[in-house]
């Protein structure tokens, strides 16, 4: 990555598309990140609109579409729930959506090769969801509608996506179980 002029900051996340065209990379201290859509060729900052409360992200393939779930609070320390990050133009906007599903600050997400169907999993990995409820939340349409599916409220520390989308397996937090869904 490129050096950069924050002083106190440190570079926290990192995603990248599929492809390695797309990469971002988040600071810990502001909103600006740092993104190259030309396999790292070159960086530049942007204020896109990400919180400094991104918690675990996943960018299709291509990198056209991208989705960042919260952490835990606020500029005003309030709890964040429902509230995820989205991105249909290679990261270079986010709109803030809330699925309104029950699912909580700090969860786990996953998509498909294409994007077109996403995942946002309940996580109770971080002390500040002792409170955490909510399942699988479910996107079939680049994350503009959500559903959620039958499966039961969990522990999820970790989820991922066969790259179609149709099957998702849902990692529990310190268990050696999981479940499957199709």
């Amino acid at each position: 990555f490129p050096s950069h002029d924050r002083s106190g900051s440190t570079l926290k996340n990192v995603y990248i598309s599929g492809d390695g065209n797309i990469m971002i990379g988040m600071f810990d201290t502001d909103r600006i990140s740092i993104v190259s859509n030309n396999t790292g060729k070159t960086w530049s900052n942007t204020s896109c609109g990400l919180s400094m409360y991104i918690r675990y992200g996943a960018i299709s393939y291509t990198g056209k579409y991208a989705i960042f779930t919260m952490n835990y609070t606020n500029s005003e320390n309030s709890l964040l729930y429902n509230r995820i990050y989205i991105s249909n133009d290679y990261c270079n906007t986010f709109m803030l959506y809330s699925i309104g599903t029950g699912i909580t600050a700090c969860s786990v997400c996953t998509m498909s090769k294409s994007g077109k169907y996403m995942f946002v999993c309940n996580s109770k990995a971080n002390f500040a969801d002792t409170d955490a409820t909510g399942g699988l939340s479910i996107s079939s349409d680049y994350g503009k509608t959500w559903t959620t599916s039958s499966i039961s409220n969990g522990n999820y520390g970790s989820i991922a996506c066969s790259a179609d989308g149709r099957i998702v397996y849902l990692a529990s937090y310190n268990s050696s179980s999981g479940k499957i869904y199709y």
